[in-house]
């Protein structure tokens, strides 16, 4: 494979464009393949070059970045690390010859097969139109075998290059970005170099958000991949561990993520321990004869680190971090001793490049030549550990001053050092074993896109109704079968629910026709088009009892309330404050009535405390007090109902965690609690222990309160708010905070508000949804992270019925299905993780709601289903959970009441 070059007399010029990188062309660079002993490749000196990040790391939250780097030559000696000798590789970057020679390359070809059979795919984001010739040009550039565009199989024998967006469609392919664009071309040449033979998967996310980009892991596992290589990362957030497994926790298959070119620190998807994490090296590979005969440190941009909030998996034993450590194994990565790449779209011609990018997809190809297609529960990672003597171990260089093994490779605990993990490629003759599945078959395993389910749905819950029970499930991990099709739930003794998989899959089925007071117990299997799982472990055993219907639900910060038919008030959580209010503290994880509530109209929660509207008009309070929001004229807190003072003849409440507003049947609006905004409206900032009036509105029909802002719906379909103005979240235009109520621009048939922190959305009769104000987690639902002074229409959304805003989340219901967008969207009930977005998103499993509402503080939804069940969900909730309404009733209390008075009587005589 060794090839000599010769030494170009004009060097190649990359300059910064406004479009992107230019790359000059050499005067020897010839656009044909050139002779097999002379190939005149542009001379790239290390002494008088920069680095530039192909991608910025300042991406939005829930967004990632590409990991690659390229060296720009400008005179200007870069500042990441002493440059070596200019001689470096072939004319100064290294080609297939050099990083097949580094890495011992010839021992794994045979061992493997030389790639046969093997689907290495590669995820990255958006369209590089240009992919499929570049790689044309790269290979017969280097001298390897053409790799022509058709479908991936399991029977292929030499290289095909197939391109796919994120469900796994040749067409159509999602738009184009340059940046990302080369970073597809890197991945694809850098799996060729190491890998001539495997198949090539390019499997392209719509867009660059961690929710398309784990959409299309789990699209190439289905598609048949051996290997798949994540060449990008986004910086660790609280709920990563839902993604992690709902997107990359596929065993027998190795799912490999670059650490980051940003040196010390952890970045999500590497931070997972589903994962193969691979750091970055400085190679220095003096020959292209076929053997390794060099060395490597690590280098200073490598990423590394203890996560913030992945598990340490078990196969990792450094002392330092108690969580998941980063990283696993590593390869070339240093820009100064970086690779060639050939790139027409993003760039304009052969290049030198580096990053973690192209170390993740050379260890993506050794996974792939090591035969990581043979069956194994083994997670990859854990086999590196394993067999480490095998691997190189890299002992010298440093990403940062963190004083440890976890930036410092001199430092390594137990020959574990985070930049390179247990060491890179290349270590022996032979490193197949630390890449090879620890129970290896006899011969390629082609891998089938179809076959049977093995484990069986999880977390089944089972909810009693009114002669009916409702079931939901987890859907067992697919690991690249086929989809499914249906669930059947039965109780084994002939009461059978089918549901079938729709868009969106909702993963309950309500059974019908049961026996009151009966107890069951419910099992689920699924079904693909090859057959059926194995059965669920059995659900909680339930009685089907005569509930009582509901007319409203209302979520607080983990807590939630109902309101039954028969007007009394039963909730459920954390009772810190007596938010429960049932003369307790103690939290519970079933309903209890509310004391006293006999004839409530509607109730509303907020943080920790609670209201409900009587029929009287009046209304009752119960709860934390701390600025006065019980309204009785008092600082002090109450575990049972007290009155709000100086107030009747009340049709609507709002409840925000310090104050509290309210709609009165002549149109005006009273509010009572914290006013440090100006938010009770009445041109002051002075707090208010009972209620004020709202100035100058006398026609309002609902009020909806926030942390520091109001908004009120007239009668005419007009919208008013007050309180402050930061981020344009009052909807006039300007980010000026008022203490009375200035009108909302734009806006006109407005049926329903909604209020968040810093922004406030409106659903308008035409069933669309129009949001203002801050938009920095996509509250406002356009497909944009950019605020707005003014109404924006919320993206895809009709037949609106009514919507609920948190603080930085929107949610909708339509026909039953219920949307959100903004911050945790959804969370794990509707993407299979609580990252943010920018557009609505459907709850899968939550179908049949009548009413929704979520908490002040965005940790806590409920929808109320059928008017009969309630399903609530915290961020990272797996499952909703149901909860059992079923309460005592009014005589039931009364009753009660009686027999405690008699008690109490006796036991005095």
């Amino acid at each position: 494979m060794s090839k000599m070059f010769a030494t170009s007399a004009v060097a190649g010029l990359i300059v910064l464009g406004t479009l992107g990188l230019y790359v000059a062309p050499s005067s020897g660079e010839s656009a044909t393949h050139a002779s097999s002993t002379t190939t005149e490749v542009p001379f790239a000196s290390p002494s008088s070059s920069t680095i530039v990040n192909v991608c910025s790391a300042k991406q939005p939250v829930g967004y990632a970045h590409c990991n690659a780097q390229l060296r720009s030559f400008n005179g200007v000696k870069n500042a990441l690390e002493a440059t070596p000798a200019a001689t470096l590789g072939q004319n100064g970057a290294y080609s297939p010859a050099f990083l097949q020679s580094a890495y011992n390359i010839a021992s794994l070809d045979a061992a493997g097969n030389n790639g046969m059979g093997q689907t290495v795919a590669i995820v990255d984001a958006y369209d590089n139109p240009n992919l499929a010739s570049d790689l044309a040009y790269y290979r017969n550039y280097f001298n390897l075998p053409a790799c022509p565009s058709g479908t991936i199989s399991a029977a292929a024998t030499s290289c095909v290059l197939e391109q796919v967006n994120e469900k796994g469609a040749t067409t159509p392919l999602p738009p184009s970005k340059s940046n990302w664009g080369l970073e597809e071309a890197m991945d694809a040449e850098m799996v060729s170099a190491l890998c001539p033979n495997c198949q090539i998967l390019m499997v392209e996310a719509t867009t660059s958000s961690m929710n398309d980009l784990g959409a299309s892991v789990n699209t190439a596992v289905k598609l048949g991949a051996n290997v798949v290589s994540n060449s990008y990362g986004s910086p660790e957030f609280a709920s990563e561990n839902d993604l992690s497994n709902a997107d990359y926790l596929h065993p027998g298959v190795a799912i490999v993520a670059a650490a980051g070119d940003n040196g010390y620190g952890v970045q999500f998807p590497a931070a997972s321990p589903n994962v193969v994490a691979v750091g970055g090296t400085t190679l220095i590979q003096k020959a292209d004869t076929g053997t390794r005969n060099g060395s490597e440190t690590a280098w200073a941009g490598s990423g590394s680190g203890c996560s913030l909030y992945e598990a340490k998996p078990a196969w990792q034993h450094d002392s330092a971090c108690t969580n998941r450590a980063v990283a696993d194994v590593a390869a070339v990565a240093n820009p100064n001793t970086g690779v060639w790449v050939y790139d027409t779209f993003g760039a304009s011609g052969l290049i030198v490049a580096g990053g973690t990018s192209v170390a993740t997809a050379l260890v993506s190809a050794i996974f792939a030549l090591s035969n990581s297609a043979a069956p194994s529960t083994v997670n990859p990672a854990s086999n590196l550990y394993n067999n480490a003597s095998v691997l190189y171990a890299v002992t010298q260089g440093s990403n940062s001053g963190c004083g440890n093994y976890l930036c410092d490779a001199s430092q390594s605990d137990n020959g574990y050092n985070g930049p390179t993990g247990m060491g890179t490629a290349g270590g022996t003759p032979n490193s197949l074993a630390a890449f090879r599945p620890s129970t290896p078959s006899s011969s390629v395993q082609k891998k089938s896109v179809a076959f049977a389910l093995t484990g069986g749905p999880t977390n089944v819950e089972a909810l009693p109704g009114d002669g009916e029970a409702v079931v939901g499930w987890a859907p067992p991990i697919n690991n690249g079968n086929s989809n499914f099709t249906s669930y059947l739930v039965t109780d084994g003794a002939g009461q059978n629910c089918t549901y079938t998989v729709t868009t969106p899959e909702t993963d309950s089925c309500t059974l019908t026709g049961l026996t009151n007071g009966k107890s069951y117990h419910f099992s689920v299997t699924a079904m693909n088009k090859s057959g059926a799982s194995a059965t669920s472990p059995e659900s909680n055993t339930v009685t089907p009892t005569n509930l009582s219907a509901i007319t409203q639900v209302a979520a607080g910060y983990n807590f939630g309330c109902v309101l039954h038919v028969d007007a009394t008030v039963s909730c459920w959580g954390v009772n810190d404050s007596g938010q429960l209010g049932d003369g307790s503290t103690t939290s519970r994880t079933s309903p209890v009535n509310v004391s006293g509530i006999t004839s409530a109209t509607q109730i509303a929660l907020s943080s920790n405390y609670a209201c409900a509207l009587l029929a009287s008009g009046t209304v009752s309070c119960w709860g934390n007090n701390a600025h006065g929001q019980l309204g009785n004229g008092s600082t002090l807190s109450s575990a049972t109902p007290v009155a709000v003072g100086v107030i009747k003849n009340v049709t609507q409440l709002s409840l925000d965690s310090s104050y509290a507003c309210a709609v009165l049947s002549n149109g005006t609006v009273s509010c009572w609690g914290d006013n440090s905004s100006g938010q009770l409206g009445n041109g002051s900032s002075a707090a208010s222990l009972r209620p004020v009036t709202v100035s100058n509105i006398g026609n309002a029909t609902s009020v909806e309160t926030s942390a520091s802002h109001t908004c009120a719906l007239l009668t005419s379909g007009a919208v008013q708010c007050w309180g402050s103005g930061a981020w344009g979240a009052l909807g006039n235009g300007t980010t000026t905070s008022s203490t009375t109520p200035v009108s909302v621009g734009g806006l006109s048939k407005v049926t329903q508000i909604g209020v968040g922190f810093n922004n406030t959305c409106a659903l308008l009769s035409s069933g669309t949804v129009s949001c203002w104000g801050y938009n920095g987690e996509g509250e406002l639902g356009n497909g944009s992270y950019t605020n707005s002074l003014s109404p924006v229409t919320v993206t895809g959304l009709t037949n609106v019925t009514q919507i609920s805003t948190g603080p930085y989340s929107t949610c909708a219901l339509s026909s039953g299905i219920v949307q959100c967008w903004g911050y945790h969207s959804a969370g794990q009930l509707a993407l299979g993780a609580t990252t943010n977005s920018d557009t609505p998103v459907v709850v899968k499993k939550i179908s049949g709601a009548t009413q929704i509402d979520q908490s002040y503080d965005f940790s806590y939804r409920c929808a109320l289903l059928y008017s009969t069940t309630v399903a609530c969900w915290a961020d990272g909730a797996t499952v909703p959970t149901f909860i059992n309404t079923a309460h005592v009733t009014s005589a039931a209390m009364n009753k009660a009441a009686v027999k405690k008075r008699t008690d109490r009587r006796l036991a005095a005589k």
